[in-house]
């Protein structure tokens, strides 16, 4: 035991780091899980006579493993030796290895291991490698062990693969779609004699072309192109490989699909062409090559939008200035393009890194120009090799069908380009179609302007222009004019221009209300100076009386000190200080009683504020008013007192209140419903318990 402990004494920083990650894996809700004895460096060192130093680092790795707690034996020890290239404990582990799962552990390790240790373990288990050597093929694609797939592939291995699948598409797939360029080629290579392109693969119904296109393997797709497959091909979704390299972003796989004449004009099973796509993710360069090779810029998808349309809407302003011929076309410039055309150069595409995901296809546009080479790539596997003239096949034919001009787009097309602009806020946009002499005031589906949408988000620069360029500032959409939009969100400025063109301040919105009540509503002091030279005393009226039931005590100050009447009755002749009494808010039934606001106005039911504050519990307001001497006894035409009242609503405090301030306690006989006189009881009943 001394002799023990002072090994891993030796090692005791190894140690302690196998025993804390042991204890992290073991929880207190799994406390019956025990560390498995055999991954124990002791057992390790003893047994097999593994240096204790290895032996360690093979625990450590055992218990970071996820299946750790549910492997038995030798095969987590031997998973873990294959993964960490330590052959000779991986031959040791195998002959005391009598694992039950034993095809499993395997093909686990066949996943995880590195080269050496593999290509090793295919020599240990020849008759297991080839009965699963297209799944062990495709795996060792998928992760790039370029030694185990020349092992795998040499000619002492080549007879293994005889009676079993051999279209490699699997494994060319996985090499593709991981991003192990060489790799593919080399698949490419060694099986293009036997090889059914045009068979759809384990990707959504994507041939092999579609799965290069959509992982950037723009090599393979050169050599593809010159194999003769038709390169317009579609998946399930009616898509191309230009879609989906267009789509994803990357440029040179969408140069060498246009240099092989690829039909720019597909649509998918929504209308969509590759046009669209680039669009929709702001690749500029991939759409300026698209229009450059002839693709219809006026194609419109299912729901009528164009690649115009597209950009617009998804903010890329510099492919929508594109398509709108404003941008300079950077074809028209020597060795500054990365596709296709004139001056026809290439970024140089960097390695592929290893799995990704389309989220991050944007990134594999890089930065530095390069002039297209030939594809010549040197590797274990042999040499592959393209020849210059195959790379820029039809290049003349394919520049000759250029005839299209961005000049031809159409721009007065539904729907309306102007709105989509305005609601981006897109001012460049916006310019230039004021330039293409677009309509100002059409309307989208929805019957929004472009100057509604600017007016409603305060888009002043947007806004001006409109304005400048003729936009009518009455418009209605839906009974809403920009001034109730503007208004409405407290956009001060607009609405001060919006006025000096000649905005109607009176019109009506749908629901009855004036810009000046929006601007209330909102509590915009500033947009409610804007309004009020040019509001009426109606719509004042009305303004004063939003004010006083939403608490805007500010805006109802301002509106009173501009003359606005404060006993104004709207068409149930309310007045504010109803208002107040109906919502108790003291503060504005204060600033009204110091403008000395008629006490005992009454309603169309002959209620006064004080009947009304009684009615709904207002103690705060009923004091206010009872303080600036109200008549407490006044009738509603119902003949009720604002005592009656408070006790109809169970309010002894008013009651209370009422009382002290001389209302009379009296049901009137044109009352007949004795249910008065029981809450006038029940009220009294409660005062002598408060």
């Amino acid at each position: 035991m001394d002799e023990q402990v002072r090994i891993f004494l030796d090692v005791d920083e190894q140690w302690e780091n196998w025993v804390t990650l042991l204890l992290r894996h073991r929880s207190v809700a799994n406390d019956s899980l025990r560390p498995n004895r055999v991954c124990a460096p002791a057992n390790l060192h003893g047994m097999l006579g593994i240096p204790l130093a290895q032996a360690v680092d093979i625990a450590i790795r055992a218990i970071s493993l996820p299946y750790f707690e549910q492997s038995t034996e030798w095969s987590l020890v031997f998973l873990v030796a294959v993964q960490a290239g330590h052959i000779s404990t991986m031959l040791n582990v195998q002959e005391v290895m009598n694992d039950p799962d034993k095809e499993s552990t395997l093909m686990e390790a066949f996943a995880t291991g590195s080269d050496d240790a593999l290509c090793e373990l295919c020599k240990l288990q020849p008759d297991f490698v080839r009965a699963k050597f297209d799944i062990i093929l495709s795996r060792a694609a998928k992760l790039g062990n370029k030694r185990l797939l020349d092992f795998l592939l040499g000619e002492e291995t080549h007879s293994w693969s005889r009676n079993v699948d051999t279209s490699r598409l699997s494994p060319l797939y996985e090499a593709v779609k991981w991003g192990h360029t060489t790799i593919s080629k080399r698949f490419y290579g060694f099986s293009k004699p036997e090889l059914n392109l045009d068979r759809t693969g384990p990707f959504q119904g994507q041939n092999i072309l579609h799965v290069a296109a959509r992982h950037r393997d723009s090599s393979l797709i050169a050599m593809i192109c010159t194999a003769g497959m038709d390169i317009n091909c579609l998946d399930s979704a009616s898509r191309s490989p230009l879609y989906h390299a267009s789509r994803n972003g990357h440029v040179h796989a969408v140069n060498r699909l246009l240099i092989a004449q690829a039909n720019t004009d597909i649509a998918d099973q929504n209308g969509n062409t590759a046009l669209h796509a680039a669009a929709r993710r702001g690749f500029f360069e991939i759409a300026s090559a698209l229009i450059r090779y002839g693709a219809h810029v006026n194609m419109a998808n299912l729901e009528r939008k164009t690649a115009l349309h597209v950009a617009i809407e998804s903010g890329h302003e510099n492919i929508a200035l594109l398509l709108l011929g404003l941008e300079e076309n950077t074809a028209d410039q020597d060795d500054q393009t990365s596709c296709g055309g004139k001056g026809n150069t290439l970024r140089e595409e960097s390695s592929p890194p290893s799995p990704r995901s389309e989220a991050s296809a944007s990134n594999s546009v890089d930065k530095d120009p390069v002039t297209l080479p030939s594809v010549t790539t040197s590797t274990t596997f042999g040499t592959t090799s393209v020849r210059p003239e195959e790379t820029s096949i039809a290049r003349t034919s394919t520049n000759a069908r250029n005839t299209r001009s961005r000049a031809t787009i159409d721009v007065h097309i539904e729907p309306p380009l102007l709105p989509l602009a305005a609601r981006g806020n897109q001012i460049k946009v916006i310019d230039a179609l004021l330039k293409h002499k677009v309509p100002c005031n059409a309307n989208t589906r929805k019957g929004r302007s472009a100057l509604h949408i600017a007016s409603k988000y305060g888009y002043y620069e947007a806004f001006r222009r409109l304005v400048e360029s003729g936009a009518d500032v009455n418009l209605t959409n839906d009974e809403t004019t920009a001034l109730h939009s503007a208004s409405r969100r407290g956009h001060t400025n607009i609405v001060k221009k919006l006025l000096d063109r000649g905005a109607d301040a009176g019109a009506a919105h749908r629901t009855g209300s004036t810009a000046l009540q929006f601007a209330c509503q909102g509590g915009y002091i500033k947009t409610v100076q804007a309004l009020l030279p040019h509001s009426n005393n109606q719509n004042r009226k009305r303004a004063l009386h939003v004010a006083a039931i939403i608490g805007q005590v500010d805006i109802l100050v301002l509106l009173l000190d501009s003359g606005t009447d404060k006993d104004a009755q709207d068409d149930d002749l309310y007045c504010a200080l109803h208002f107040a009494a109906f919502v108790d808010d003291p503060r504005v039934a204060r600033v009204l009683l110091l403008r000395r606001a008629r006490l005992n106005l009454k309603d169309n039911c002959g209620k006064t504020p004080l009947h009304e504050a009684a009615r709904m519990s207002s103690l705060e307001v009923l004091k206010l008013l009872i303080f600036a001497r109200a008549d407490v006894n006044l009738r509603d035409k119902a003949d009720r007192t604002a005592l009656l009242l408070a006790a109809s609503v169970d309010c002894p405090e008013a009651v209370q209140l009422l009382l002290k301030s001389g209302a009379r306690l009296e049901v009137p006989s044109s009352l007949e419903c004795a249910e008065y006189h029981s809450f006038l009881d029940l009220a009294l009943a409660e005062l002598p318990r408060r």
